[in-house]
């Protein structure tokens, strides 16, 4: 298959995805543009539905890996250092060093000699609106 068909291909799934389609309608869509594309020619539509297919995989094995979208702040739930760090957009050493200062309170959920902090909502919140008032 030619270049610029697996790119248009990769183009059309990465923007059908994005629109939240269902893997199956992502599909038929792009089997439908190759087959507009190649004239019904059935040795490359049976290469051209592979990559699809392949493609397709590909994409939602990407989507199952990536976050879905950064953390929500919400009252009453436990946050790791990891998402309390991308809520407030700061790096993870810049928690710890306000959790070692006691500007941000913690809970800690070890079960063993590693620590395992998880910060709340409530005390996420309370920081946040200190900062801005400072």
């Amino acid at each position: 298959m030619d270049d610029s068909l697996d790119l248009a291909l990769r183009k059309l799934m990465i923007d059908s995805m994005r629109e939240n389609l269902t893997p199956q309608v992502v599909r038929e869509i792009l089997v439908e543009g190759v087959r507009t594309y190649i004239h019904e020619d059935l040795s490359i539509a049976a290469e051209v539905r592979k990559t699809v297919d392949d493609e397709l995989h590909y994409v939602l094995a990407l989507a199952a890996k990536a976050p879905d979208s950064e953390p929500t702040l919400k009252r009453g739930r436990l946050y790791s250092v990891k998402d309390a760090a991308q809520i407030l957009s700061v790096s993870r050493d810049y928690v710890y060093s306000a959790i070692r200062a006691g500007q941000l309170p913690t809970i800690d959920l070890a079960m063993s000699s590693r620590r395992k902090f998880r910060i709340s909502g409530d005390s996420l919140i309370e920081y946040i609106d200190r900062r801005r008032s400072a």
